[in-house]
């Protein structure tokens, strides 16, 4: 068995730290898979609720300013069959229909009518 040379394993350790370091910096730093995490959620509770024809209250956000007031409507929420990325809710109050964006969702509460 030959040795294994001191200077070989010191650089291959040292990439490897670098690398990994390197790694966890740009997850650090990239949000997009907390996004896409709470995307997936998201579209499974609007899924669920469609499946359920459940009342819904969405809050809103016109923007992606933390500043701007947040806005909440309530409703039945249907899929858009053209547009994935667009729901349609039809609110019970006054009968208004709103198209909203899934982006503008900040978050979905809805009554199960089986629990009900």
């Amino acid at each position: 068995m030959a040795k294994e040379n001191p200077i070989t394993s010191m650089k291959q350790l040292t990439k490897i730290i670098s690398d990994s370091s390197q790694k966890l910096l740009s997850a650090f730093l990239d949000d997009t898979s907390k996004e896409k995490k709470a995307q997936t959620i998201l579209l499974e509770q609007i899924a669920d609720a469609c499946k359920q024809q459940a009342f819904v209250v969405l809050q809103i956000s016109r923007s992606h300013d933390s500043t701007q007031p947040i806005e909440t409507i309530t409703g039945h929420v249907k899929h858009n069959p053209r547009k994935n990325e667009m729901v349609i809710l039809t609110s019970t109050t006054n009968n208004n229909i709103h198209m909203i964006p899934i982006k503008h969702i900040k978050k979905i509460s809805f009554l199960d009518k089986e629990k009900s």
